[in-house]
């Protein structure tokens, strides 16, 4: 895998889940969409994808069956 490409959904990662510590993303609401963090980020739907999943993973988002991306903070 491309280290920068890697660079860039662990930063994703660190920005998404410190917002949401921060609460400008709280528990239960929706994170922004693929594209328009792909496009803020300026960065692939592939990326974001992964960098949610990693978050899902580690308990920062759920993503139930509508894939939509919902933030969870837990202690």
């Amino acid at each position: 895998m491309d280290t920068e490409k890697k660079l860039k959904y662990f930063e994703l990662v660190k920005e998404l889940r410190d917002s949401i510590k921060k609460g400008n993303i709280r528990p239960g609401e929706k994170i922004p969409s693929e594209n328009q963090l792909a496009s803020r980020y300026a960065i692939s739907r592939q990326t974001v994808r992964k960098a949610i999943e990693i978050l899902a993973d580690r308990a920062g988002v759920e993503m139930p069956i509508t894939q939509a991306a919902y933030a969870v903070l837990y202690e």
